[in-house]
């Protein structure tokens, strides 16, 4: 009798492991490819924004424009404001429920200070904005070149001199 209970689980115990290496290399294989599609993914969508940094950067701007039709001798230029020229504007990535966001406008209004608010929850070129300048967090405050991360009245006064 125990020769047949052996043989039964020998039995039963090599239908387990068949049906558990199929089983195995079914779900090894959906893995592989979900892990492939996911890097793809990925890849592409680092290349979209090579292609949108590179293509911004060969865009031809007004200011560019405007000088290739510029006489050669400034003497003989028109004495014009350029309204090409950007104004030093500050521009900060926040979102609306950060409170350091909103401790950064309630001073810029109390200030006058002129600034441009982009919600990275709201708009996505601001999201991918707000990525490709570094900012781990919010608000990111970008004045003259140069950006702060966070905000404080003390800091911010010393950056924006």
């Amino acid at each position: 009798m125990k020769y047949v209970f052996l043989f039964f689980g020998l039995v039963i115990g090599v239908f387990w492991s068949q049906f558990y290496s199929k089983l195995d290399t079914q779900f090894a294989s959906k893995l592989e490819s979900e892990f492939g599609r996911l890097v793809n993914s990925a890849f592409s969508y680092q290349e979209q924004l090579r292609q949108t940094a590179e293509a911004s950067a060969k865009k031809p701007t007004v200011r560019k424009a405007v000088e290739a039709q510029a006489p050669a001798n400034v003497a003989d230029a028109p004495k014009v404001v350029d309204a090409t020229t950007p104004k030093k504007q500050v521009i900060m990535y926040a979102t609306s429920w950060c409170g350091y966001c909103r401790k950064a406008r309630e001073y810029f209004k109390s200030s006058g200070v002129s600034y441009i608010e982009y919600d990275i929850e709201k708009d996505e070129t601001a999201k991918r904005m707000h990525e490709l300048l570094g900012g781990g967090g919010v608000p990111l405050i970008v004045y003259n070149g140069k950006k702060m991360s966070g905000f404080s009245q003390k800091k911010f006064v010393a950056f924006y001199r």
